[in-house]
């Protein structure tokens, strides 16, 4: 299985997306156009992941290859297959799909409560969470939902969740941020975060111990859905609705010593092989946090960072 990562900022962690994968032994092309431009072919990959960043889905003055990523991400949802946007992969997704952009309108920060809507409690990747549930947020911008786009789960503040299509799925929380990750923001961004949210350095012990540790419980939950035990990374059988998803990732977190199952399934068309040339070979993660693959650092080049968003 061919998938492409496209990272938006030099910061990005793949967490429990990128220890997934690794255990799935999935071919990784890693793609960095903050840095290079360059994007994946459209028939080069059977499934489409895209992280988070510090900019905003609008800016083409500082990051000129955003609306490209953004039709890319919707025709392969479109297209039927596996396309998953985070955070910011989320509003360039939405973005790219017509909705509107809304800058700097919805700032959310911290382990936050999500609530599934009623198509939320029913889809098969989400339907295993409960109704309500604790996940990572760190963003400021918001959207409007996609013209045709399900809404699956909502905040207070803002849209959370949508699918386009079979598998087009966009979250604007970080379910790839266990607790291992957040330790590494903290790590980074302590300062940073200290301004922006005065009590959550002192605060975070206790909050990972408590909605941490309740929001990778939450996440590991979606594990079930869909799982087949043949072996088979490819689509639902004939036999099964369309929107099952086939059980693609498999293996016990080990990036916050939790040792629950990963939030592990997305949507998956049947792989097809491609011939190319991998942009970034994928080799192993450097460290437990799955953090971005050894081979890519090599080629980083530093841009000016403005921590709004992560």
């Amino acid at each position: 299985m061919r998938v492409a990562i496209v990272e938006n900022t030099r910061f990005t962690h793949h967490g429990q997306i990128g220890v997934a994968l690794h255990e799935a032994g999935a071919m990784i092309d890693l793609y960095r156009p903050w840095a290079d431009g360059l994007l994946p072919e459209a028939d080069s990959f059977d499934a489409l992941v895209v992280f988070g960043g510090e900019q905003n889905a609008l800016a083409d003055a500082t990051h000129p290859y955003l609306p490209a990523l953004g039709a890319l991400m919707q025709a392969a949802a479109l297209s039927g297959k596996a396309t998953l946007g985070i955070c910011l992969g989320s509003q360039i997704l939405a973005r790219g799909a017509g909705a509107q952009n809304h800058i700097g309108t919805a700032p959310e920060f911290g382990w936050c409560a999500v609530d599934l809507t009623p198509e939320g409690a029913a889809d098969p990747l989400l339907s295993h969470l409960p109704a309500r549930f604790d996940i990572f947020e760190w963003h400021s911008d918001t959207f409007t939902l996609p013209q045709g786009a399900v809404a699956l789960a909502r905040s207070d503040v803002a849209l959370q969740s949508y699918r386009i299509g079979r598998a087009g799925y966009a979250t604007q929380f970080h379910f790839e941020a266990s607790r291992a990750v957040v330790r590494r923001w903290i790590d980074s961004f302590g300062p940073y975060l200290q301004a922006q949210q005065p009590s959550f350095l002192a605060d975070h012990p206790q909050l990972a111990e408590t909605h941490g540790v309740a929001a990778d419980a939450d996440a590991a939950g979606v594990h079930d859905a869909g799982q087949r035990d043949d072996g088979d990374f490819g689509g639902a059988p004939a036999d099964v609705d369309d929107h099952v998803p086939a059980r693609l990732l498999d293996g016990q977190a080990r990036a916050d010593g939790g040792g629950h199952r990963l939030l592990d399934e997305i949507h998956l068309a049947r792989p097809r092989l491609h011939r190319g040339v991998t942009h970034r070979a994928f080799l192993h993660l450097r460290d437990a946090g799955g953090h971005a693959y050894d081979d890519a650092r090599a080629h980083e080049r530093p841009a000016p960072v403005n921590l709004r968003d992560e």
